[in-house]
């Protein structure tokens, strides 16, 4: 076998792998997680100027649930589908940043600081975040995964009224 397809045959295996090793990984993370027993919300409030405001939630069955209030390109309300491998990676980053352990008010005395919150539901506990000034650190990573999946989510389809 020449070296062309020695490497070849090697990359292949190596894809093969990762594909296995990644999907395996993503059905453990998924596998107790239901829209019953996970979310994770991320709202945003009002300030004396131009701040946007609204709720954007992630479910435990990858639903996106998302409502424009004020400020916002998206008004009313919004839905979409995030990839389980996102999901996968929200879980994730709850359990290794230890998300339910950690301090719930960050608060600071500051007139026209916009209010944050972060209400994480894992297992039947739930837990609530809030801030007002930039975001805390052991949330940070899990609060940008969140809001670029609900309020900066350019597949959001707007809900159907009933009507």
């Amino acid at each position: 076998m020449n070296l062309k397809a020695y490497l070849m045959k090697t990359l292949a295996f190596a894809l093969f792998a990762a594909t296995v090793i990644s999907c395996s990984s993503a059905d453990n993370c998924l596998e107790d997680v239901s829209k019953e027993n996970f979310s994770i919300t991320v709202t945003k409030g009002a300030c004396m100027g131009l701040c946007p405001v609204y709720d954007g939630t992630i479910n435990g069955d990858a639903s996106v649930y998302y409502e424009g209030r004020v400020n916002t390109e998206l008004m009313g309300t919004y839905t979409a589908q995030v990839p389980t491998d996102t999901l996968c990676k929200i879980i994730t980053l709850v359990l290794e940043n230890e998300v339910m352990k950690v301090d719930t008010n960050y608060m600071q005395p500051i007139q026209d600081a916009p209010a944050s919150t972060m209400t994480v539901k894992y297992n039947g506990v739930l837990r609530r975040f809030s801030w007002n000034l930039s975001t805390p650190k052991p949330l940070k990573e899990l609060h940008d995964v969140v809001v670029r999946n609900t309020h900066e989510n350019a597949d959001l389809k707007p809900v159907q009224s009933s009507n």
